[in-house]
């Protein structure tokens, strides 16, 4: 059952359901997700983060989606149903036209995409390929003349990263990797590996670039070869673990030859084994230990 602290989170992000009739059109929605599979508990977790799906319409909107999703879901995988995934696909449960997005995915789909690309781009960002029918067939022409290939998740990544950003705003980030140092070779190659890098903020870009320069002294360029990793936490993993490489090279205690990369890619336990534990210095220790807020096992 909903408690009354997840009524109240509920209606402080959303004054306007006091305002709805609770027995006619609340309580026809809450028996509709029932009866698809979904507990109290998902739906309050669900509603507490996302409450304004309650506004849209049971008939217009919430049914006609729910059911594309789960259609999608099941064309993918036969046993998945959409109450799985339900939380990765509210934005679809925004739409007042999914049949515009339905429209847009059979573009994808005649180019080539498998549907289980379509189903992971969809799940990081939806909105995007709900845009204007001729601009996505524009940048679906774009990205394949730019040589990806559809049957590719970079394909689709391209797709929604430029369907989701402006043109000043990617220039101004080209301009920035430049800035720091970055061929137009090798923005182009990262773009290629994984598009999405381009997606985070330019804080963090600069960041990261400032960081590779001045701390690393740009002899990594770690970023570009795998822009994956600048999706991973700065705070917690990237800083910190560069920290630990700069101090142990100061010290003569590695050689140059490792691999940042593999470094940066490793879990938390092989990259105490390898670079920390063995080393017994209790200034290392805390040093990494103050960084990722966790205490060091001896």
């Amino acid at each position: 059952m909903v408690s009354l602290s997840q009524i109240i989170s509920l209606i402080k992000k959303n004054p306007t359901l006091l305002l709805i009739d609770a027995e006619k059109n609340l309580l026809p929605k809450f028996e509709f997700f029932h009866s698809k599979g979904f507990t109290d508990s998902d739906l309050a977790k669900v509603f507490s983060a996302n409450p304004r799906i309650l506004n849209r319409s049971l008939d217009a909107c919430i049914i006609p989606n729910f059911n594309f999703v789960d259609e999608l879901m099941r064309s993918c995988d036969g046993d998945k149903k959409a109450v799985i995934a339900f939380e990765h696909f509210v934005p679809i449960f925004h739409l007042s036209l999914v049949s515009l997005l339905a429209l847009n995915l059979q573009l994808l789909y005649e180019c080539g995409v498998p549907k289980s690309n379509v189903l992971s781009a969809l799940a990081t960002h939806s909105i995007s390929l709900a845009s204007d029918h001729g601009s996505v067939k524009s940048v679906v022409d774009k990205v394949k003349k730019m040589g990806f290939d559809p049957s590719t998740l970079s394909f689709v990544n391209a797709v929604q990263v430029f369907l989701g950003m402006s043109k000043s705003l990617w220039e101004r980030k080209l301009n920035l990797c430049k800035e720091w140092g970055w061929s137009d070779e090798e923005i182009w190659s990262a773009f290629r590996k994984f598009p999405r890098f381009i997606l985070i903020s330019e804080r963090k870009l600069m960041e990261l670039m400032k960081f590779n320069v001045n701390e690393m002294a740009g002899k990594y360029q770690v970023f570009a070869h795998r822009p994956q990793l600048m999706h991973s936490s700065l705070e917690k993993r990237v800083f910190p673990r560069c920290l630990v490489l700069n101090y142990l090279l100061s010290k003569g205690l590695i050689k140059e030859d490792f691999s940042v990369q593999r470094v940066l890619t490793a879990s938390e336990n092989k990259f105490l084994q390898q670079f920390v534990i063995p080393y017994q210095d209790p200034h290392l220790s805390k040093l990494y230990a103050e960084k990722i807020g966790l205490p060091i096992p001896k």
